[in-house]
């Protein structure tokens, strides 16, 4: 997938092209490197509850896909279709993975996605779970939302503002504007004529998604902060804490599980061992397991850190992203224990562990 921050960084990878709008921008478009939407629907069912099965995917989000993909990127604006997690959005959001559908990533990691919360995909509002904590209801479905990009109705900050078509040359060219295509697509996928109304009844100042994740992420972190396994370790690393640093300094302790495979180490130190790993790991494998036997799906994490800061211990499990062992790494077998003891739901297994697991 590309984002907007690869293709300002690089602008020289070239993934494909098609020619679209204006004739002078495709009479030159051979002569450029073009970055286009990638589209990969099989893999985007993961986002959604059910897993591998297609017909859960909504019929216009399989029709749009299919009408964005191999279009130049920004041409309807500058976001990419991909399968996002909760996790990313929030303290404690993986506990809440089956509560969304996420669908899409914005260039600063920002997801959009339906905000399920028991409802079906029908009656689930679009909200958007920025990186930074700005966290907004953009519209009340699918369509309305679709409509919004196509007429460009957001405004011009925060991580929404990436649904606005852009005219700027970045070293690829200006691309065509194909907003106006995408709305006579959405006016035959629907049979809506007036996307303006549509779209006007989309715009909403509620905050009841802001508060709810906010108040979701403060029950967690007070959660965390009390609880016997945090209690444990912040008075085993006590002699980490650094007491006259500022209060953003820490110091990151690195731990990597599979199986029966451990290991931890103080950041940016990958050589030596940590000497309180052992004292350390009965509490965090209460954690570990605490949390799959909570949340049903939601499996074993492989990979978390320890923040030792002058006043608090925080603790982040990862449960996508690959962990990375210092010598050499557990076995297959390892991992395949981890799911046996913990089964995971199939929409939580990321692509590079469904390799591990079916090898």
């Amino acid at each position: 997938m590309f984002s907007r921050r690869d293709v300002l960084a690089a602008c020289a990878s070239i993934v494909g092209m098609r020619a679209f709008g204006e004739a002078s921008w495709a009479a030159n478009a051979q002569e450029r490197a073009v970055a286009v939407y990638q589209v990969d629907i099989e893999e985007l069912v993961q986002a959604f509850p059910g897993g591998s099965d297609m017909s859960r995917l909504p019929r216009l989000l399989v029709r749009f896909g299919e009408w964005l993909a191999g279009k130049p990127w920004r041409s309807v604006g500058g976001f990419d279709l991909d399968v996002r997690w909760s996790d990313l959005g929030f303290a404690g959001g993986e506990f809440f993975y089956d509560q969304f559908a996420l669908f899409i990533k914005l260039a600063d990691g920002s997801s959009v996605g339906y905000w399920l919360a028991d409802r079906d995909l029908a009656r689930a509002p679009i909200v958007v779970l920025g990186s930074e904590g700005d966290d907004a209801l953009l519209a009340p479905d699918l369509e309305t939302f679709l409509a919004r990009i196509a007429l460009g109705d957001f405004d011009n900050k925060g991580p929404a503002s990436d649904f606005l078509y852009s005219d700027e040359d970045y070293g690829d060219g200006v691309v065509p504007d194909l907003r106006g295509a995408m709305q006579a697509f959405l006016r035959d996928e629907t049979g809506i004529r007036d996307l303006q109304s549509l779209a006007r009844r989309g715009r909403s100042s509620s905050r009841d998604f802001a508060q709810w994740v906010a108040k979701a992420v403060e029950a967690y972190n007070a959660k965390m902060q009390a609880h016997p396994a945090v209690e444990a370790m912040t008075s085993i690393l006590e002699s980490y804490r650094p007491a006259k640093a500022q209060p953003w300094q820490s110091l990151t302790i690195n731990v990597a599980w599979a199986g029966k495979h451990f290991d931890a180490w103080a950041a940016p130190d990958s050589i030596k061992s940590l000497a309180e790993a052992e004292q350390l790991r009965p509490h965090l494998g209460a954690l570990r397991d605490e949390a799959a036997a909570k949340k049903p799906g939601l499996g074993l994490w492989h990979r978390a850190w320890l923040n030792v800061s002058k006043d608090r211990l925080d603790f982040t499990a990862d449960y996508l992203y690959p962990p990375q062992f210092r010598s050499t790494g557990p076995s297959p077998s390892e991992f395949k224990a981890d799911q046996a003891k913990a089964p995971r739901a199939a929409r939580r297994v990321p692509a590079w562990l469904k390799t591990i697991l079916a090898s």
